[in-house]
């Protein structure tokens, strides 16, 4: 049986990689997640630890932190949303914005330049559209537009179940071992 939310699909399936907790949540490819719950299991197991995360690559409005002491999976939220006109951001659209955005980008001043480099390459791509220039050219505003990414968010189309299915359930086992997942050791071929 699958997971009755994505969430846990997310868990399972997902990226994963070693990120620092501190004060201002997990920095990870110049975004900011933190949530008040994960403020206060920091404070209340020292100043700082280093852990797994995992996430949906197509996805990056939030990403789980596993919770070293208690064992547990915790949603941590994007702090603040990328301007994609409600669409969500995917790995492929930041590090093509990263890219865009070159050196100046820093830790102190990523959001805001990540946020100028997003509305450049907007831009290019309307000039594009304009012009009509072969827009298969240029692989990095296609990616960005999200034309070859899977559509999610809220306002993705869903798949509508058969009239005659069953709805999903967990299994028993399911239910018991989904909030235990341990993380496993993984790797990157890109170590930040």
């Amino acid at each position: 049986m699958l997971p009755t939310q994505l969430d846990g699909l997310d868990l399972l399936c997902g990226l994963g990689t070693q990120r620092s907790v501190d004060g201002d949540g997990v920095f990870f490819n110049y975004l900011r997640f933190n949530s008040v719950e994960l403020q206060e299991y920091r404070r209340s197991h020292g100043l700082g630890f280093r852990t797994e995360v995992r996430f949906n690559p197509d996805d990056l409005r939030q990403l789980h932190v596993f919770l070293p002491k208690s064992k547990t999976w915790l949603s941590a939220p994007l702090q603040r949303p990328q301007p994609l006109a409600g669409r969500c951001l995917s790995l492929v659209q930041l590090q093509i914005a990263r890219q865009e955005a070159g050196k100046k980008l820093t830790r102190a001043n990523a959001h805001e330049e990540l946020e100028r480099a997003m509305v450049r390459l907007q831009d290019r791509w309307e000039q594009a559209i304009r012009r009509g220039l072969r827009l298969r050219k240029d692989t990095a505003l296609i990616r960005m537009q999200g034309l070859t990414s899977v559509p999610l968010g809220p306002n993705a189309p869903a798949i509508a179940p058969a009239s005659n299915a069953a709805p999903l359930e967990l299994s028993p086992t399911m239910r018991q071992l989904l909030p235990k997942v341990v993380p496993f050791n993984t790797f990157s071929l890109e170590e930040d």
